[in-house]
């Protein structure tokens, strides 16, 4: 027979620390590689549509980062729930960029298909 064990687990601090680090150190490293991304799309005129939202989803990662090391440092509630929205609004803008660029290159090889990027042929007299 499987007995259920209600004992409560005390969290462990050290434990919780080293975990907040490792998710800090990849959303950060996320976070800059968007930017970096962004700033790079931007280079064009027409993608700098796309470049734009890529940056500020960047920043609002690396705002939810430096909240949750807030919060782990304070234990403030208020800094987690602002990690959490900045991570909601990441999400959200890479979603509709997402969306956005699947939608373009939907359209794109729908024009290829179509022919409209073929070479002009020669005309033979």
């Amino acid at each position: 027979m499987d007995e259920v064990y209600s004992e409560k687990v005390e969290p462990n601090n050290d434990l919780n620390a080293l975990r907040g680090k490792k998710l800090t150190g990849w959303a950060s490293l996320m976070g800059v590689l968007t930017i970096i991304g962004g700033a790079i799309t931007c280079l064009g005129i027409i993608t700098a549509a796309i470049g734009v939202p890529m940056i500020i989803a960047g920043l609002k990662l690396l705002k939810a980062v430096d909240n949750t090391k807030a919060f782990s440092d304070t234990d403030d509630v208020r800094k987690l729930g602002e990690a959490m929205d900045n991570l909601n609004r990441y999400f959200k803008i890479n979603g509709i960029v997402a969306l956005v660029g699947l939608a373009l290159y939907i359209l794109l090889l729908l024009l290829m298909m179509a022919g409209v990027f073929t070479l002009p042929r020669p005309q033979i007299y």
